[in-house]
């Protein structure tokens, strides 16, 4: 029998592995750069300082998200490169990551929502506007 658990798993920069790295960045570039069409430096030397939330679908890495401790990137926390690899839109996990994993991310971020007010121009896709209200 195929496990099709969808695991959630949190881990700074310095507990990632190489292969978890390499997926990491190779998701983030496929969907934002390719697919989106969206021309950036992904590796922006930010990483290391972010607490990077990894989900897992039978191994594949399927979601993303790296978030911040304030006064990091910004004065308060914050997230960024939130992404779900195409085959596994629509099962809700980019909900998941953005509305119940972030709260229980290691930097404590409390609220979190693109639909509760919040603005998410395309810039803050690729990471260079936070979200505002």
């Amino acid at each position: 029998m195929i496990n099709t658990e969808i695991k959630y798993i949190w881990k700074a920069f310095d507990e990632l592995s190489s292969d978890e790295l390499y997926a990491m960045i190779h998701l983030r570039q496929k969907v934002f750069i390719v697919e989106q069409d969206c021309p950036y430096i992904d590796a922006d030397y930010t990483d290391q300082d972010a607490f990077h939330l990894l989900v897992y679908k039978n191994n594949d890495l399927i979601g993303y998200l790296r978030a911040f401790k304030p006064g990091i990137k910004y004065e308060g926390s914050s997230l960024g490169r939130i992404v779900t690899e195409i085959n596994s839109r629509g099962l809700g996990i980019g909900k998941e990551i953005t509305n119940t994993r972030a709260k229980k991310s290691p930097v404590m971020i409390k609220e979190v929502s693109t639909n509760k007010g919040y603005k998410c121009p395309k810039e803050v896709l690729i990471g260079k506007l936070p979200m505002t209200k």
